[in-house]
């Protein structure tokens, strides 16, 4: 993002063999700084995870579209 802060996607797998997938941003230094859980919207790995405008978009190579959700609401 415009901060230099940048967003990795994570994929942990559960029990049941699907995936719990996450985006973790991290600071230009490397510190986290947060991390936000995808695994009630999606259950296939993500491999993209974006910032821009207040938004984060997030796909994955099997994943027909593209997520948004909206920062605001994520912290609330």
């Amino acid at each position: 993002n415009w901060e230099g802060n940048y967003w990795v996607p994570l994929n942990y797998p559960r029990p049941d063999y699907t995936n719990a997938p996450k985006g973790v941003k991290f600071s230009p230094s490397g510190q986290i700084l947060e991390t936000v859980d995808f695994s009630k919207e999606y259950y296939q790995n993500i491999t993209a995870v974006v910032e821009q405008r207040g938004k984060l978009f997030l796909s994955g190579l099997f994943i027909p579209y593209i997520g948004q959700y909206e920062l605001e609401y994520l912290y609330h």
